[in-house]
């Protein structure tokens, strides 16, 4: 099924997906869209293909609820509006419609990773007096983070200082001034985000592109904390949200991030094994126990695909790839 909310306070649109079969969804997945972004474009590939499709099949049993707000880089009458004051009003919005008691798990691009980070410290900011967003902190399982410039963004920096050059600072809109690199409402908001993921424990995927623009980067996307598993991808800042299929880098790292993030919260997954079975079937590759806690796989273990899952799967600890390899195609891994 596919509603449109209604349109509340800032323009703030909601769009669910959820299966008119399930009774009782386990999850819940919020996606958040960048500057100039919407909750269906930004998210869609030029084949069709959409990050919302992949997450919706990999996680039937769900709800999905992609967030769309009015964001811009030039300033209008229309709305100019800060970007915490739209945290604001999308907090209030989806605290109506999020299914009570379920996971959340957070997938934004770009500006949209501030957005949550928003949305989060307001929550902190006020959960001892509203029992509600106490509910909602302790929910969230999961954040991806699709190239979000938590320390801003070198680009942004370039245009504003442009415009404040030939005097025309103000047609930059208040969110672009506040991308810019090193901004003090950046740090101060990143602190306190580290906090959160200190006390609520919190898993991480922070995907940072490497690709750069006339030399420079989009985003900003350092993070370091215990809890976030930082990935680089050679894919572009407007394409890291596009997978054009499920086996796109994009998606092989998400898939187990999502999945032990599920698993530790619902259950989804019997185990870390499970997870990397599943995948290892779906890319017709087979896993058999051998002694000293290794697993064994064999089949096409060249593949780039087998070697970013694993990988993702190490940044949280997850396995352990020794050096020797137990054939020539194949690969021993521990798995914990």
């Amino acid at each position: 099924m596919n509603d449109f909310g209604e349109l509340s306070d800032f323009g703030v649109r909601v769009e669910h997906f959820h299966s008119s079969e399930i009774t009782e969804p386990r999850n819940t997945f919020v996606f958040l869209h960048g500057i100039e972004g919407s909750n269906q474009d930004t998210w869609r590939a030029p084949n069709g293909y959409s990050l919302l499709h992949f997450v919706r099949q990999e996680f039937a049993a769900s709800t999905i609820l992609s967030i769309g707000y009015p964001t811009s880089f030039t300033a209008n009458d229309h709305f100019d509006e800060e970007l915490y004051i739209v945290a604001e009003a999308v907090r209030a919005r989806i605290l109506g419609i999020l299914p009570k008691g379920k996971p959340i798990h957070f997938i934004c691009h770009s500006q949209g990773g501030l957005l949550c980070q928003l949305i989060i410290s307001q929550a902190e900011h006020e959960a001892d007096q509203n029992a509600s967003y106490s509910s909602l902190l302790e929910r969230v399982a999961s954040i991806t983070f699709l190239d979000t410039p938590h320390s801003g963004s070198r680009i942004a920096s370039v245009i504003n200082s442009t415009l404040r050059l030939v005097g025309l600072q103000g047609l930059a809109s208040k969110q672009l001034q506040r991308l810019e690199r090193n901004d003090t409402s950046l740090a101060g908001l990143n602190a306190r985000f580290l906090t959160h993921l200190t006390n609520r424990g919190t898993r991480v995927l922070n995907v940072v592109s490497k690709k750069k623009i006339v030399g420079l980067s989009v985003a900003e996307s350092e993070l370091q904390h215990p809890n976030v598993a930082t990935v680089r991808v050679g894919v572009g800042h407007s394409k890291i949200c596009k997978p054009e299929s499920e086996e796109d880098e994009i998606c092989v790292l998400m898939e187990p991030h999502l999945a032990v993030s599920a698993n530790h919260h619902q259950n989804q997954f019997a185990s870390t094994r499970t997870c990397i079975i599943h995948f290892l079937d779906h890319h017709f590759l087979t896993m058999k126990s051998i002694p000293h806690g290794l697993l064994e796989i064999h089949g096409d273990t060249h593949n780039e695909l087998v070697w970013t899952f694993l990988l993702a799967l190490m940044a949280f600890d997850k396995v352990l790839i020794p050096m020797s390899s137990i054939a020539e195609s194949d690969i021993a891994i521990q798995v914990f």
